[in-house]
């Protein structure tokens, strides 16, 4: 039997040459040219909704919404989440102007759908043409984003948003917006109650729309009770999932009106499981109210946030208890305030309010006013938490004594701006119930303070986060006397706060001595040899040689995963790729990365 021809192309005896094919090999024909293009067309719809909503993400949709009627409602169903905001402010009102001028006027529906569809798409390898495009989005309502609003008048804006709604059916997550938090309501031209009249128009579009989640900044709540008429926020009997989560931010005028902040809770009450209030200046009684009125209570409510104050306070004795008769499965409680006077007796766990409690952030706004204890006492008393957050300044007498009464001690405790010494940490930490804590944030402390060496052994500890001032060249030169570091520690972060950092970009900061000790503790630790995943320092002068070696020791560590130097001070680029080199030289299986200052940018080097 002969031997089969050589293929086209092979190599034979020819120093490496590649032989072209010959008449003796049979004029073997060339390859079929590759088409490399994507026609979105031969996409399925699942696909194509994936690139859709990927482009959408990016702010690259716009041909997709002019190029077909089927590219377009792709976009449409793949919208996970929109912001409307009703007004720009004076500069890009001044701006639309000035582009109307320039363009001319759009005094029609027509204008806009023109230039949503566009008028030359290249339409090759999709199903539907242009023209059919431009008819069924007369037909169906203009598709068109309302991120264009700025050139067009506020009927347009408005009729357009209210499009796009009738066609996001995968819409999740809306935020409404009416007033911006940093400059206060935008000087809109529109009446006011023909402003409540556009709010109350999407309220009602979004009926239809499976929302979980509704967000609304300024005198929005209108559009809150629209979409609630008919049922269309209750979620029961075949209609649309209940709201999952209510944001309501900056609503003072709308809490002026008696009743009217109460009715819109009430409207998605049964089905919340988030409520996240910010009620500064609302009469007072209106957020007991706001509990008090709803029948049948939040029957699933897991998170509630309060923000703010109510006549100095961000929960009084009122509405301490509406929450604790309104509410039986809350879970996590996070004030932004004091607990007013009677608020913490209202939420006794030993009176039974609040059973399933779990989790506590409080953060006392009143400065420089001490922060009061005794209500935060009584509600921490007897609980059995798993997570506590405390944020003040200062506390009056009896802080640490508050959370010692507690059931027993977090599992989570975040104390870094609790304004507690770290003398009040040990004191806390000294009880034998602290064996149970697996997550601790210390308070700003210095190295002279010496709080490493003494804490317990922590058997349980897996982060522990440390913030450490820099004040003067002794914080530089202090490092602990000893650090016994918890057997089954995995994650460890070390904040530097320079407490008059210097200007000098040729000069930084000399690292602090107590740094590569903290590295050569973890590394000749039960930890390293087991559990140690990840060590973050941020806040370093420089990555220089000492540190690196320092770093080298943990090489041995079978668990390490990612050691980073974040906020590193400002130093050439040339210094960054050679210290990053120099860490992956160091610890070749782990990921590391700088990260270095540049004004008030961040470059990242990894």
């Amino acid at each position: 039997m002969d031997p089969p021809p050589p293929c086209a192309g092979a190599t034979g005896d020819t120093d490496g040459d590649v032989q072209s094919p010959t008449a003796a090999d049979g004029d073997a024909p060339p390859p079929p040219p590759v088409d490399k293009q994507l026609r979105l067309g031969g996409l399925d719809d699942d696909c194509l909704r994936l690139i859709a909503g990927r482009c959408f993400k990016g702010g690259w949709a716009g041909g997709l919404l002019g190029a077909c009627t089927r590219t377009r409602r792709a976009v449409m169903e793949s919208i996970e989440s929109l912001t409307l905001v009703w007004c720009v402010d004076c500069e890009t009102l001044a701006l639309g102007e000035a582009l109307m001028e320039l363009l001319g006027p759009l005094d029609g529906m027509d204008d806009i759908e023109a230039l949503a569809i566009g008028n030359d798409c290249d339409n090759e390898g999709s199903d539907v043409s242009v023209d059919e495009g431009g008819d069924a989005a007369a037909e169906d309502g203009l598709a068109l984003l309302p991120q264009c609003f700025g050139t067009f008048p506020h009927d347009q804006w408005l009729a357009a948003v209210l499009a796009t709604l009738r066609q996001t059916t995968g819409l999740r997550t809306v935020h409404l917006m009416a007033v911006s938090s940093e400059t206060g309501p935008p000087a809109c031209p529109v009446e006011a109650d023909r402003q409540a009249a556009g709010w109350r128009a999407i309220g009602t579009a979004l009926r239809g729309a499976g929302l979980t989640e509704l967000c609304i900044t300024g005198e929005v709540v209108g559009a809150l009770l629209a979409r609630a008429a008919d049922g269309g926020g209750c979620g029961g009997g075949g209609g649309p999932p209940p709201l999952c989560t209510l944001r309501l931010r900056y609503v003072d005028r709308d809490a002026a009106v008696p009743g009217r902040l109460p009715a819109a809770i009430a409207t998605v009450a049964s089905g919340l499981k988030v409520l996240d209030l910010h009620v500064d200046q609302w009469p007072s009684g209106t957020l007991a109210a706001c509990f008090q009125t709803v029948v049948g209570g939040f029957p699933g409510l897991q998170r509630l946030h309060v923000l703010g104050h109510v006549g100095g306070e961000a929960l009084g004795r009122a509405a301490a208890a509406a929450v604790a008769a309104a509410c039986p499965d809350l879970k996590e409680l996070t004030l932004v305030g004091a607990l007013g006077p009677g608020a913490g007796i209202a939420l006794l766990a030993a009176e039974g309010a609040l059973p399933l409690l779990t989790t506590v952030d409080v953060s006392h706004l009143s400065d420089p006013e001490r922060a009061p204890v005794a209500e935060l006492a009584a509600l921490l008393s007897g609980r059995r938490l798993d997570s506590l957050t405390l944020v003040a300044k200062k506390w009056e007498a009896g802080a640490v004594a508050a959370v010692k009464g507690s059931g027993r001690l977090p599992a989570t405790l975040e104390l870094t701006k609790s304004g507690w010494s770290g003398v009040d940490c040990l004191s806390l930490l000294r009880d034998e119930r602290a064996a149970h804590v697996a997550r601790l944030s210390l308070p700003a402390t210095e190295f002279r303070e010496d709080i490493l060496s003494h804490l317990p052994p922590l058997p349980r500890l897996v982060s522990l986060s440390i913030v450490v001032v820099l004040e003067t060249e002794l914080d530089r030169a202090a490092a602990p006397s000893s650090w016994m570091v918890p057997p089954a520690l995995a994650d460890v972060t070390v904040d530097l706060v320079e407490k008059a950092p210097t200007q000098s970009v040729l000069l930084p900061p000399p690292t602090p001595a107590a740094v590569p000790w903290l590295l050569w503790q973890l590394a000749s630790s039960k930890a390293a040899a087991t559990t140690l995943a990840s060590v973050t320092i941020n806040g370093l002068g420089a990555v220089d040689r000492a540190l690196v070696n320092a770093v080298k020791k943990l090489e041995s560590a079978p668990a390490l995963r990612s050691v980073r130097f974040g906020r590193v001070w400002k130093m050439p680029c040339a210094s960054a790729v050679a210290a990053v080199a120099d860490l992956h030289a160091a610890l070749p299986r782990v990921a590391t990365a700088v990260e270095y200052i540049k004004d008030i940018d961040e470059d990242r080097y990894e």
